[in-house]
């Protein structure tokens, strides 16, 4: 069942433009974001069927299994977007040629997860960090009028009074690679696995991580799936292709 908050914006998507548009659910689509692997990023994003992936973010499916450890906090969309960028980049750096590409979360979340440590980063930058220039975090207002004039100011990169949009881009993977900061993005991200504000998650994700690494134990649970692929991007873990 779509969520109200995902078919609002795909109406606004429409009035601005659909053309290399993807809008995802988070809530219904969290296994197909962080399932996306090589093969999948290099045929639409390079293919140039994606330029901009819209996550709303709408919730996060529970667990499937009891575990003790608070994953939601480690698999918030800015986290799968910190990853996929990561990915990305592993692809196409040595092409030396990035692909159009950017990423907007619509935040209707966050203030259900306060012990982000990566939304937290981001909070503290309104947003928009400068080490990683193609991820935007849009934090929806209750306003109703203000949440539609966000989303149409921000996807179409400007919006004047009689409601004309100007032919500017948001910042891209290929405009702004030069300017970005992957390994200063990748080395916070460790940090929040390797040393998490909360000491009680250390004990937790060595007692997760250990199995997940030597392949045993929670193998099919989704948030488990996610926090693999999470430490692959980081390079925490091995990829296969790479064993």
């Amino acid at each position: 069942m779509s969520s109200y908050p995902l078919e609002a914006v795909k109406q606004v998507i429409d009035l601005v433009s659909d053309e290399g548009i993807m809008v995802k659910s988070y809530f219904q689509h969290f296994k197909y974001l962080w399932d996306l692997d090589k093969a999948k990023l290099s045929n639409e994003i390079s293919g140039g069927k994606v330029q901009t992936l819209i996550v709303v973010w709408d919730g996060m499916p529970a667990k499937e299994e009891e575990y003790p450890l608070n994953t939601e906090q480690y698999l918030t969309p800015l986290d799968w977007a910190v990853s996929i960028s990561l990915k990305i980049d592993k692809i196409f750096k040595a092409k030396n040629k990035h692909p159009d590409f950017r990423i907007f979360i619509i935040d209707l979340e966050s203030k259900n997860t306060p012990d982000s440590g990566g939304f937290k980063f981001f909070d503290q930058m309104n947003g928009y960090v400068k080490a990683l220039p193609w991820v935007e975090v849009i934090s929806i207002v209750d306003n109703a009028y203000l949440y539609f004039t966000t989303l149409l100011k921000e996807l179409s990169g400007s919006l004047s009074d009689d409601f004309g949009f100007a032919t500017k881009k948001s910042p891209s993977m290929q405009s702004h690679i030069d300017q970005a900061d992957l390994e200063l993005i990748k080395r916070f991200w460790v940090s929040l696995i390797v040393k998490p504000e909360n000491q009680g998650d250390h004990h937790s994700l060595s007692n997760i991580l250990g199995p997940i690494i030597f392949g045993a134990g929670y193998i099919n649970e989704p948030h488990i799936q996610a926090l693999k692929n999470m430490l692959k991007s980081l390079e925490l873990m091995p990829e296969l292709e790479d064993v």
